[in-house]
């Protein structure tokens, strides 16, 4: 439980008018001050403006109309896959918009909660946010957003994958770049736990076709772990010698089990 200390018990009277800087509370303002509320005081106002609000998500739907605290980014499309010496001018690229902060977010820090604890959740959610516009950004993109380095960024990201036993969609992960051996062991160990692969796909992020693939490359350095020395597997497998290093890191873990 969070205890508020005394830089916190400021937060309470700083932010709360966040929360309330909204469409939907302009138009209130606006029916009150222009028209009287209509005679039928707050709660017909508030009900005109929920209307109104609505009626706006409606019609709105250019990415050029962003809401209060959206940002506006142009993001790597998840499905264009990177290759070695592919260039940014090369590569299909999409606009989206991302959330800086949210209600939730807002009250989490007037209630206390720390600074890393929160960025930590902010950044998960803004990459599940790209994730589900069709994109994926990468730990550079998330460190121009919250002003910190991409080492720093990726520590709150795999501190998160860490703590919740899942894998966030980004660059390093969906497009296997970066520390491409860290989600393939995380999916390989959620299937040796027995977890179906239907469910690490929801987990993870990752397509069905791409799970089967990892699982597929651990069975093979099991089986060649049986008759090959350990420096040999990386060349017979095609594997990267980190990469064979974590499958058999698991197999020793869990007794070579391969299903």
């Amino acid at each position: 439980m969070m205890r508020p200390s005394q830089e916190t018990q400021g937060r309470g009277s700083s932010y709360p008018s966040m929360v309330d800087k909204t469409f939907k509370n302009a138009v209130m303002e606006l029916i009150q001050s222009q028209y009287g509320s209509l005679g039928g005081g707050n709660r017909l106002s508030d009900m005109l403006a929920s209307d109104v609000s609505k009626l706006a998500d409606q019609f709105f739907l250019s990415k050029d109309f962003i809401r209060t605290g959206q940002l506006v980014l142009t993001v790597v499309c998840a499905s264009e896959r990177p290759r070695v010496g592919k260039r940014m001018a090369n590569t299909k690229l999409k606009p989206i918009t991302v959330n800086l902060f949210t209600d939730k977010e807002i009250h989490d820090w007037i209630s206390g909660m720390g600074t890393q604890e929160l960025r930590k959740k902010r950044m998960a959610r803004i990459l599940k946010e790209a994730y589900d516009q069709g994109v994926v950004m990468n730990l550079g993109d998330l460190s121009l957003i919250h002003l910190c380095t991409p080492l720093t960024a990726g520590r709150y990201v795999h501190s998160v994958e860490n703590e919740t036993n899942t894998v966030l969609p980004y660059r390093g992960t969906i497009h296997d770049m970066g520390r491409g051996a860290t989600h393939k062991t995380q999916i390989v160990e959620l299937y040796l736990r027995g977890i179906a692969t239907t469910d690490i796909k929801r987990m993870t992020t990752h397509s069905l076709e791409a799970c089967d693939n990892y699982i597929r490359g651990y069975r093979r350095v099991a089986l060649l772990h049986q008759r090959f020395r350990v420096e040999e597997i990386p060349f017979l497998s095609g594997m990267s010698p980190s990469l064979v290093n974590e499958y058999i890191k698991l197999g020793e873990k869990y007794n070579w089990k391969t299903g």
